[in-house]
């Protein structure tokens, strides 16, 4: 980590930021079709524990859980971001959290990071 920052979580702010530069200028309608909604996940670097999560603010919602601002992370120290998805509609995010939580949601997780995870998830 530079700066307190990792690369993924500096990646997501260019995101947010070209996302942002993109709206300049436009309505407060077009502004609000590009809301996005993202589900996340985040693995705890001592005890390898996931934590799956939504939230309409990723940037926001990790500066709150580095802060301790969540009873859960605040328990299980420093984590990585290993895993997001962005959704336009509040509702589909919800579901994602939902179904990665599942036993079928969890396998298809580890699959999609089977070679980050090696194995062990």
């Amino acid at each position: 980590m530079v700066g307190g920052l990792s690369n993924r979580l500096k990646s997501l702010i260019l995101l947010e930021v070209k996302l942002e530069v993109r709206l300049l200028g436009a309505s407060a309608a077009e502004a609000e079709v590009a809301k996005m909604y993202f589900f996340y996940v985040l693995r705890f670097k001592i005890n390898k524990k996931l934590y799956y999560g939504s939230t309409g603010n990723l940037r926001r919602r990790l500066l709150e859980h580095k802060r301790g601002d969540s009873s859960f992370t605040s328990k299980n120290g420093a984590f990585d971001l290993i895993f997001y998805e962005a959704y336009i509609d509040k509702n589909d995010a919800l579901a994602a959290e939902e179904y990665f939580k599942s036993g079928h949601g969890r396998e298809v997780l580890r699959g999609k990071l089977k070679n980050y995870l090696g194995g062990v998830a």
